[in-house]
């Protein structure tokens, strides 16, 4: 069973990735609903909650997860983030704030504790 969930943990905590992307674009969107300006807080949260959810839930699934595999989904995390704001960028979309949050997102997971990350 360990080894299944050693090769299986970066595919699924990707697709938890995107389904907390999701989540948060709309939690994002419901508590942009109380500002008067357009912020780009469904893009941010979105970002954020993705970074996180990669992380956590690839410690989670990990047998016995370790500081050089919480580093290694940060800096997964990280690179993702290049790409989603690179593509952003090209295209000239406001997208371009999800890549920097996940970015952010990911440079905070890798300056936290394996213990820290395994509580949330």
């Amino acid at each position: 069973m360990d080894f299944i969930r050693k090769i299986l943990f970066i595919p699924i905590a990707f697709m938890a990735s995107i389904l907390a992307g999701i989540f948060g674009f709309y939690f994002g969107q419901i508590s942009e609903s109380f500002f008067v300006i357009d912020i780009g807080m469904p893009q941010g949260a979105s970002g954020i909650f993705s970074a996180l959810a990669f992380v956590v839930v690839g410690l989670k699934l990990y047998p016995n997860p370790t500081n050089q595999i919480k580093n290694l989904l940060a800096i997964l995390i990280i690179i993702f983030g290049i790409v989603s704001s690179f593509g952003s960028y090209m295209s000239g979309d406001i997208g371009i704030i999800t890549g920097v949050a996940m970015i952010l997102g990911g440079i905070g997971a890798f300056r936290m504790s394996v213990e820290k990350l395994s509580i949330i």
